[in-house]
């Protein structure tokens, strides 16, 4: 925790100043013109940070693997199977193309950090309404994924791309990008569920998505079989064993599902002033995450915790658009009460989530070693 604390109270300063700098209507709770200088340094110290790592979670995977990879040649490009999505086709490119440029296995790391961190903080930057609370929920969120999934984190990058194109109404752009992002990993296909996600929250269909989510929930364990035989048809691997072990943490489910109950709260105020349907999009795919961190509950925290995941970025979104629609004695209350108990949690997960405490598991060497050991082989 004291490891990434610093980072966390620098780069939530930035964003502040970020947002303090930018021409900002309060009235509306839009911005007029967002300043980019703060938030650029803000981003270049999150893509140092999470590139100079050397240590955590998966890290020593990625890295090993990249360490026995051959350099690319005509012979192996042509032995990649592109149909075969579960095998990873192009994040096997990728590493390929890397190990024949001659990058070191830090550059490699550095390089997706790049990658991943500079796209998803661009999409933030350009649809948030509050650029201090989504950098700081993003970092609560998000960001200590980018220093363990490598695959994950940047194919969630390019399903970004695809959803800005979605958006501007560049449905086979928007296609396209998403069977690139499914060639880096395959959940990425799960994004094609946003072009059908414009509509009004707390309309008809959001009744009909959560009935279905709860139902599927409690039946899970009747339907896991086909959940394996879908997940087999995209190559992976799980068993019903693999699926049917312990569940998600139900504290994390809770946090993930907030949204859900704010947006509830304040239905009417949304279904009948807003016409913003990006922010539809963000709020709906909002719900979807709690909804499969519910699912998650009943012994498929390994698939639908991980999918959950995949729409993380519209929660730092949406909790900050929501805010906009409280009245304005409660809002300043509830903006303070979120920030504590976000960052309360956010303590949480790095002394209780994954193998080991955060700053035990997690271990770096700064930028001037990075230069210094060589960006190249």
């Amino acid at each position: 925790m004291f490891e990434i604390l610093p980072l966390m109270i620098v780069t939530t300063f930035l964003a502040f100043l970020s947002h303090e700098f930018s021409d900002y209507d309060s009235t509306i709770n839009e911005y007029r013109k967002k300043e980019k200088l703060f938030y650029i340094i803000m981003v270049i110290l999150l893509i140092i940070f999470a590139g100079t790592r050397l240590e955590y979670n998966d890290t020593w995977v990625y890295r090993g693997g990249y360490e026995n990879t051959r350099a690319l040649t005509v012979n192996n490009f042509l032995s990649i199977n592109w149909l075969k999505i579960g095998e990873n086709p192009g994040f096997v490119f990728l590493e390929l193309l890397m190990k024949y440029l001659h990058f070191s296995s830090q550059t490699f790391i550095m390089a997706f950090s790049i990658m991943s961190i500079a796209i998803t903080y661009k999409f933030i930057w350009k649809y948030s309404n509050d650029l201090f609370l989504s950098s700081y929920f993003a970092f609560v969120f998000i960001y200590v994924d980018f220093l363990a999934a490598i695959k994950q984190m940047f194919a969630m990058s390019l399903c970004l791309v695809a959803v800005d194109r979605l958006i501007q109404g560049k449905k086979i752009r928007f296609i396209l990008w998403l069977l690139i992002a499914s060639t880096i990993h395959p959940y990425s296909l799960m994004y094609l569920i946003c072009a059908l996600f414009f509509f009004k929250p707390w309309s008809r269909k959001t009744a009909y998505m959560l009935f279905g989510f709860l139902i599927i929930g409690f039946s899970f364990r009747a339907l896991v079989s086909r959940i394996v035989f879908f997940t087999t048809l995209i190559g992976e691997d799980y068993t019903v064993e693999n699926l049917t072990l312990q569940g998600m943490n139900p504290l994390r489910v809770a946090v993930l599902c907030v949204p859900i109950f704010l947006s509830f709260l304040l239905r009417d105020r949304i279904k009948y002033s807003n016409d913003d349907r990006e922010n539809n999009l963000f709020l709906n795919t909002t719900m979807l995450s709690g909804e499969l961190s519910f699912v998650a509950l009943f012994g498929t925290a390994i698939l639908m915790g991980r999918v959950s995941n995949y729409f993380l970025p519209f929660q730092v979104l949406s909790i900050p658009w929501l805010f906009k629609y409280l009245d304005k004695k409660y809002k300043w209350v509830v903006t303070t009460a979120a920030i504590i108990l976000y960052f309360v949690f956010f303590t949480y997960d790095c002394y209780r989530s994954g193998n080991q405490v955060f700053d035990v598991e997690f271990s770096r060497m700064t930028l001037f070693d990075y230069i210094d050991e060589g960006i190249f082989n």
